[in-house]
């Protein structure tokens, strides 16, 4: 789901990658805000990203982005590394990842470089 959803970043289909949110984390984060949160960080690079995707069991005893509502169907957290390659440096977006319909899907995530 992580490799499909960078993929997506990295072709700027936002609607797509969007998709992947979980229907009950949307009142959280709306597309509009899922867009901005992420179009500054991928138009700033013009040429290829290299995407690497992590996921680890959700440590429910750290602290965490989830919200209240969401954490006691949070089953793992992971990552999406973004690389451009050479010398400039990339971005990372950290996800919260629920089952929804049997699927995983993002519960909530956090962009930084």
């Amino acid at each position: 789901m992580l490799k499909s959803v960078g993929a997506a970043l990295v072709a700027k289909d936002y609607a797509s990658a969007y998709a992947f949110v979980a229907t009950d984390a949307r009142g959280e984060v709306s597309f509009d805000e899922f867009k901005e949160a992420l179009e500054a960080y991928l138009e700033r690079f013009e040429r290829g990203l290299t995407v690497a995707v992590k996921v680890e069991p959700y440590d429910r005893e750290g602290s965490s982005q989830v919200p209240d509502a969401l954490k006691g169907r949070v089953v793992s957290e992971g990552s999406i590394e973004f690389d451009p390659g050479g010398d400039d440096e990339g971005f990372t977006i950290a996800v919260w990842i629920m089952m929804e319909g049997g699927a995983p899907r993002i519960a909530t995530f956090f962009v930084g470089d």
